[in-house]
Formats: structure tokens, sequence, C-alpha cells
């Protein structure tokens, strides 16, 4: 699950930034200033990395879990609330669910808190 994330997010970063005038110009109908476009888009990426390695996992979940949220309640859509953003729903849960189980067996962290015991 954290391999999947991170490269959807990584992509979703990727996607923002290479095409930043199209994401900033649909910013700007969402109300947003350009600022947002570029903490969203590098939140996605970097934070698509550090979950596909498997560093500083629950920090990163919070973050991307906001990132979702704020799409869910505050980006206009048919069918109100969550109804209205489906995916992004169901990312705010996996996110909130990879915050509780954190990094797993196969990660930096846990290589880390390995490595520091010995």
């Amino acid at each position: 699950m954290r391999i999947a994330l991170g490269v959807l997010f990584i992509t979703e970063g990727w996607t923002k930034l290479s095409g930043i005038a199209g994401t900033e110009h649909f910013f700007a109908i969402l109300g947003l200033s350009s600022g947002w476009v570029y903490l969203v888009a590098y939140t996605e990426l970097i934070g698509g990395i550090l979950i596909l390695i498997g560093l500083l996992t629950k920090p990163v979940c919070v973050a991307l879990a906001v990132d979702m949220a704020v799409v869910v309640w505050g980006v206009p859509a048919k069918g109100g609330l969550y109804w209205g953003h489906p995916y992004e729903f169901f990312l705010l849960c996996v996110f909130l669910a990879l915050y509780i189980m954190g990094p797993g067996k196969y990660s930096v962290a846990s290589w880390w808190l390995k490595r520091k015991k010995s």
C-alpha cells in the first residue's frame, strides 16, 4: 500500500509541477493563489518520495491527509461533501490507515531503527 501511494503521489506532484501554468489556472478558478500550487505540488512530490521509501511516514501522512481533506471539503463538487470527491475521500482514509499502521517492516525507518539498536 505504501509503495502504491508513493508512486501515485510522486506522479501527482510531478504532473502539477510539469504543467504548472494549467495548475495555477485551476487553482485561480478555485480562488487560491499561486503559492498554494507550489505548496501542494511539492508536498505531493516530496511526500510521495518519502512514503515510497518509508521515511517520516506519519508526518507525511498527516500532510497528505490534510491535502486530501481540503479537496474533499473545500473544493466545490456535484454531490456535496465527500460524494463529490470519492477518489480523494478514499485516499484520505488510506492515509489515515497508513498513519495508524506505520511504515512497515520494509522501510527506511525500520532499517534505521534496527541499525541503531545494534
